[in-house]
């Protein structure tokens, strides 16, 4: 697989507590998952992943992603691999790794039945370079489109917000980008990270547009009121 190549298990890691690298670990783990014995190759897992070991989380997430078999329910699964995923996008700059746990979460959302936070991450994987059929990219929208309404928005605020970012990056699917933003402010958005990242997006997109600026305004004082200080000095 592509990303044994970037990560690469032979280079030592030591675990102070058990004296073994990091490496004889992955080595454990898959030769115990090759056989069936998936408990005991998520116990090495964990324990790789547990140093921070980025190719253990993304190995113990696709595990848990795909084996039904495991002492935990389906719902405990689910969630531990997207908070490894999830960690993983957040600190890994290669954009080819990216792009592979970025698809990773695609297909989780997919069994997680969120159409919206899988289109949106098969779009980011497509950004960050991996190859995706037009035709799967078609089929989510459309099933987007004929599903979309408040109750899918409010129990996917978070898929929402990162398929606006997605769909803004491109100037012909922008619109779509800033109402999946403003659906997303409304109906989550906590901290005002998607009204900062919609204002920015309608101050830096429409300059010459008057209603747009006056929107801009309204959603950096949303983002400074929910606590992103000092925002309004843009």
């Amino acid at each position: 697989m592509q990303m044994e190549r970037h990560w690469d298990f032979g280079i030592p890691v030591e675990d102070k507590t058990q004296k073994i690298t990091m490496a004889d670990l992955m080595l454990l783990a898959k030769k115990h998952q090759n056989r069936g014995e998936y408990e005991t190759a998520r116990y090495y897992y964990e324990r790789a992943a547990s140093a921070s070991y980025a190719p253990a989380k993304f190995h113990l997430a696709r595990l848990l992603r795909d084996t039904a078999n495991l002492e935990q329910t389906q719902t405990e699964r689910f969630s531990r691999c997207e908070k490894l995923l999830l960690e993983l996008e957040g600190t890994i700059d290669q954009k080819e790794i990216l792009a592979q746990v970025c698809y990773e979460l695609s297909i989780l959302y997919e069994k997680m039945r969120q159409p919206i936070s899988c289109l949106a991450y098969l779009l980011r994987s497509r950004r960050y370079g991996r190859s995706i059929e037009e035709q799967i990219i078609s089929k989510y929208q459309k099933k987007i489109c004929q599903q979309l309404d408040i109750n899918n928005i409010s129990a996917d605020v978070q898929g929402c917000y990162v398929l606006g970012i997605e769909c803004a990056k491109d100037e012909t699917t922008i619109q779509h980008g800033i109402y999946l933003l403003e659906e997303a402010v409304q109906h989550g958005d906590p901290n005002g990270i998607a009204a900062l990242e919609l204002a920015d997006i309608l101050s830096h997109t429409t300059k010459h547009d008057s209603h747009a600026r006056d929107l801009a305004k309204k959603y950096y004082t949303i983002a400074k009121e929910r606590g992103n200080p000092d925002v309004l000095a843009k």
